[in-house]
C-alpha cells in the first residue's frame, strides 16, 4: 500500500522538453505520515521488548550502574579492590590495550559492570521464577506467616515500576510435570464411580500394565519435552484436542458472555453498538502497544499472558481432518464486519492512523440500519451463510476448500477473515425478568446457537447487540476483553 500511494505521489514524464516531474501533496504527506507510524511502531516493539526481556530488572538499574562506573573511574575510586585486577584485563585485551590507560579502564569497568547487570537481571528472574512455584497461599483462608513473607519478596523482586502485559512471561513457572504414577491414581478414581466392581479391575490390571510397560518410555519422552517448553500441554492440545475435533463448533466450542443485567446506557442500538465497537478498539490499542497490565490475583501473582494476542483478528480456519488458527497483523486487522438483516457491511475504523471516533462510527452504523430496511429484500444464500460454520468441521471443510479459496468468493472471506471482530445487530431485544424463569434460558440460547445462521461461529470474537441495547459476546479467546469493554463503554 506504501509503495502504491508513492507512486501516485510522486510522478513523471520524459518529453522532448525534459523531465516533467508531479509531487502532489496531499499524496506525499500521506506517504511521510505512514512512513512516520510505521517507524514509531518499530521504535516501540523495540522498546517494549528491551523492557520485559530485562524484567524484573529495569534500563533504569544499568543506568545508574553505568554512571557509578563512570563516576568511579573519574574519580579512581576502588571500594572494593579490583582496579589492579581491572588493569591487568585492559593490558591483556588486544582490541583495548593499545589506548589510552583511562579509556582503557574505562571500557573494562564498563564491560564488567554490564556482565555483573546481566548476572543479577537473570539471578533476580529465577528467584522470582522459584518464589512462584510456592502454592500455599490458595489454601489458607488468612494468611500465614510464610505467605506474608512470600508475598513481600514477590513485590520486591517485582520491582517499584509498573509492569508491562508481557513483563512476567520470562519468570512464570513452567507447568509442572507429575509423575507417572499420581496420574494414573488420580485416573483410576475418577473412574471408579462410572465402572462395575468387574470393569474396575479390569481397568486397575490395564493401569498397572501401562505403568510397567510402554507408559515408562512415554513418560521419558513427555520429561523431554517438559525440559525444553514452558508448557508440554499446550500445543498438543490445540493441535490434537482443540483443532481435530470435528464437531460442530456451536454449542460444543463457543460460549458467551452477558453484560449488565439491570441497567443499561441506553436503549438505542446503534449508539449502544458505536460505543462498544470504540471501546473495543481502544482495548485493542492498548493491547497491542503493550501497555496494558498483566493480570494480578490478589494483585500479587501473575498469570501467563499468552492468549491476549489472538484476542482479535483471529479466525478458525476449517479444514478437511485438522482446522488452522488464522491470526492476522494488526495493520490488517483495522475495520470490522457489521451483519444486518442477513447482509453483510465492512466497516474501517481508522482513517489516516486515527481511530474514528464515537459520533463517525455511529453514523456509519446508522447507514447500515437504513440500508437493511425490511422492504430491500436480500438474498437467502446470503442470509444463510453462517450456517455453514455450525456444520461438523470436515463437512465444512470440504465446502471451504471447494467454494471459497478462489475468486469473489475468496475476497469476501479474505475480508472476514480479517475482521478484528464480527458485529450482529439483532432485530429481537434481549428481555431479562425476574418473574420469567426461561428468560436467561432464551438468552442462553440466543447467544449460543441463535437461530443457527445468525452467529459466525469461526470468529474468535463475536459482538452481539440487541435491538433494546443490550450487549452479548460469543467468544472463544476471553481474556479481559469483556471486563475492560465493559468498563470502558460505562465511563
Amino acid at each position: 500500500m506504501a509503495e502504491a500511494r508513492l507512486a501516485v505521489a510522486f510522478q513523471f514524464a520524459v518529453t522532448d522538453e525534459g523531465v516533467n516531474i508531479h509531487l502532489d501533496r496531499n499524496a506525499a504527506l500521506g506517504v511521510l505520515e505512514a512512513a512516520f507510524r510505521s517507524y514509531k511502531r518499530r521504535y516501540y516493539r523495540i522498546r517494549n521488548r528491551l523492557a520485559y526481556g530485562m524484567f524484573p530488572a529495569t534500563p533504569l538499574s544499568l543506568l545508574v550502574l553505568v554512571l557509578s562506573v563512570l563516576v568511579g573511574c573519574y574519580l579512581q575510586l576502588d571500594p572494593i579492590g579490583v582496579r589492579p585486577y581491572v588493569q591487568t584485563a585492559g593490558q591483556e585485551m588486544p582490541w583495548v590495550k593499545s589506548l589510552e590507560p583511562l579509556l582503557r579502564e574505562l571500557i573494562v569497568n564498563l564491560l564488567l559492570a554490564l556482565a555483573v547487570w546481566v548476572v543479577y537481571s537473570l539471578s533476580q528472574r529465577y528467584i522470582l521464577r522459584v518464589l512462584l512455584h510456592y502454592h500455599g497461599w490458595i489454601f489458607e483462608r488468612r494468611p500465614s506467616l510464610v505467605t506474608k513473607i512470600w508475598g513481600l519478596l514477590i513485590r520486591l523482586l517485582s520491582g517499584p515500576f509498573k509492569p508491562m502485559l508481557y513483563s512476567f512471561q520470562r519468570s512464570l513457572p513452567s507447568l509442572p510435570l507429575p509423575a507417572l504414577g499420581d496420574t494414573l491414581s488420580r485416573y483410576i478414581q475418577s473412574v471408579q464411580p462410572l465402572l462395575t466392581d468387574e470393569e474396575f479391575e479390569k481397568m486397575k490390571k490395564l493401569a498397572y500394565d501401562f505403568q510397567n510397560g510402554v507408559g515408562r518410555k512415554l513418560q521419558r519422552y513427555l520429561f523431554l519435552k517438559y525440559l525444553w517448553s514452558v508448557n508440554y500441554v499446550s500445543d498438543w492440545w490445540e493441535q490434537y484436542v482443540y483443532l481435530r475435533g470435528r464437531s460442530s463448533l456451536m454449542i460444543n466450542s463457543s460460549y458467551y458472555a452477558l453484560d449488565a443485567m439491570f441497567y443499561t446506557m441506553t436503549e438505542h442500538q446503534v449508539a449502544r453498538t458505536a460505543s462498544i465497537i470504540h471501546a473495543m478498539m481502544v482495548y485493542k490499542k492498548l493491547l497491542e502497544s503493550e501497555r496494558l497490565e498483566p493480570l494480578l490475583l490478589r494483585g500479587l501473582i501473575p498469570l501467563c499472558s499468552s492468549q491476549y494476542e489472538r484476542s482479535f483478528g483471529t479466525t478458525r480456519i476449517p479444514g478437511i481432518e485438522q482446522d488452522t488458527l488464522r491470526h492476522v497483523d494488526r495493520e490488517e486487522s483495522r475495520h470490522v464486519v457489521v451483519v444486518c438483516q442477513g447482509r453483510y457491511y465492512t466497516v474501517p475504523l481508522y482513517s489516516r492512523g486515527r481511530l474514528l471516533s464515537l459520533m463517525e462510527i455511529e453514523g456509519q452504523i446508522q447507514r447500515i440500519l437504513n440500508d437493511s430496511m425490511p422492504d430491500r429484500p436480500v438474498k437467502n444464500g446470503e442470509q444463510k451463510l453462517p450456517a455453514l460454520t455450525a456444520m461438523k468441521r470436515d463437512e465444512w471443510g470440504r465446502i471451504y476448500q471447494t467454494f471459497f479459496t478462489s475468486g469473489q468468493n475468496r475476497k469476501a472471506m479474505d475480508i472476514l477473515e480479517k475482521a478484528a471482530f464480527v458485529v450482529f445487530l439483532d432485530e429481537d431485544p434481549a428481555i431479562y425478568s425476574k418473574d420469567d424463569d426461561t428468560s436467561l434460558e432464551k438468552m442462553g440460547h440466543s447467544l449460543l446457537h441463535g437461530t443457527g445462521c445468525n452467529r459466525w461461529f469461526d470468529k474468535g470474537t463475536t459482538l452481539v447487540v440487541f435491538s433494546n441495547g443490550k450487549v452479548r459476546w460469543c467468544i472463544a479467546p476471553m481474556s479481559m476483553l469483556f471486563v475492560l469493554t465493559s468498563f470502558t463503554d460505562w465511563i
